[in-house]
């Protein structure tokens, strides 16, 4: 992943540390689904690992924004081109993972292809109220809506309505889980984008304020009291109450988002640390550079596996996890170099003014 120094530039920078952190994200993810069962619930490792990647992308696309904002471009061209990039970065995978899945007829893909292709699979996790068999794609619908949604905000309001949107929509993502629990709802409509948005809203702010490193958010951000505050808080809410209490339900993501604001936070930042260093390690980082396809592929393998390769269900489950990281491992590196990276060539189609933006983004 690459980001930028400071918002309204158009030079960008590389800052691995983030690429090592999305990295650690995708790791959490792949625990989730392929280690242990009961120590990766216990510990809720995909949920921290999800909470991670949209904390990220609110603080890598508004530093993106910003420099359209602040270009020679007009609103409306850098809208076009901003949607046209994002398409690009994102949708090749996705799609080639749809149309694989659809030619072995797994997944349920031949009946519920749209709302995957369309980024609304997370509305069909709560028609449904199950995740059904390619449930982690409900993750890809909600930051697409909220690229949507923020996109408008920053590059058509004026500058000094920035800020309080991003601090508003913090609030909106707790207060909307707690409405929920004051209603009586599941946990399923907090896939819906306000269940998530204050993550997402949070990496944002950061990027809105990094013009100013000394000032109050990114004191907070950077201080390592924010981090160790979050875990204590993820720490507390596993141990003390279950999945379908309301301080979990209201709480959790907010102390997840609380830790992974730090990791961005510290990680974007160019000066060396000791606790942070090894995110910069350049195996940890690659690993960074093709984790949306590792997201995007992982959890159709082991069903393909189950259709096409029935003696790996006989294995041991330490094996079948081998297989499938292997087979994940290697479909992401294919995908990065075969469909996602040459297509990016593709960025500057769009008859506007060219301007730099992270190449991981």
């Amino acid at each position: 992943m690459s980001e930028t120094a400071a918002p309204g530039r158009a030079h960008l920078a590389y800052m691995p540390k983030l690429d090592g952190l999305r990295a650690v994200a995708v790791g959490l993810v792949l625990l989730q689904h392929f280690g242990p069962t009961a120590f990766a619930s216990a510990l809720g490792a995909g949920g921290i690992g999800v909470k991670i990647f949209f904390v990220l992308s609110g603080f890598l696309i508004t530093t993106i924004l910003l420099g359209y904002r602040e270009s020679a471009l007009g609103r409306a061209q850098a809208t076009v081109l901003f949607y046209w990039r994002r398409f690009l970065r994102l949708a090749p995978a996705l799609y080639a993972a749809l149309a694989a899945a659809w030619l072995l007829d797994i997944g349920g893909i031949r009946h519920d292809w749209a709302w995957a292709a369309l980024y609304i699979y997370n509305f069909l996790v709560v028609s449904r109220s199950g995740f059904g068999p390619v449930g982690h794609l409900w993750t890809l619908a909600v930051e697409e809506q909220f690229y949507v949604l923020w996109s408008l905000v920053v590059l058509f309001l004026p500058r000094r309505a920035l800020i309080p949107s991003a601090v508003t929509l913090i609030a909106v993502g707790p207060l909307y889980r707690l409405a929920l629990c004051l209603i009586g709802a599941s946990n399923f409509p907090q896939v819906l984008l306000p269940g998530a948005i204050d993550g997402l809203a949070l990496g944002a702010l950061l990027s809105l304020t990094a013009a100013q490193p000394d000032g109050l958010v990114w004191r907070l951000a950077a201080s390592p009291w924010t981090f160790v505050i979050g875990l204590g808080g993820v720490a507390a809410l596993l141990l003390l109450f279950g999945p379908q209490d309301w301080p979990r339900r209201v709480l959790y993501g907010s102390f997840v988002n609380g830790a992974a604001l730090y990791a961005v936070a510290v990680g974007s930042q160019a000066r060396r640390r000791w606790a942070t260093d090894w995110l910069a390690w350049a195996p940890l980082r690659h690993v960074g550079q093709i984790s949306y396809g590792l997201y995007v592929y992982h959890y159709f393998l082991p069903q393909i596996a189950k259709a096409y390769f029935p003696a790996l269900q006989a294995a041991s489950p330490a094996l079948r996890a081998a297989a499938y990281l292997a087979a994940t491992f290697a479909v992401a590196e294919l995908s990065w170099r075969l469909i996602e990276r040459p297509v990016r060539r593709w960025r500057h189609a769009v008859p506007v003014l060219r301007i730099a933006e992270p190449a991981g983004a």
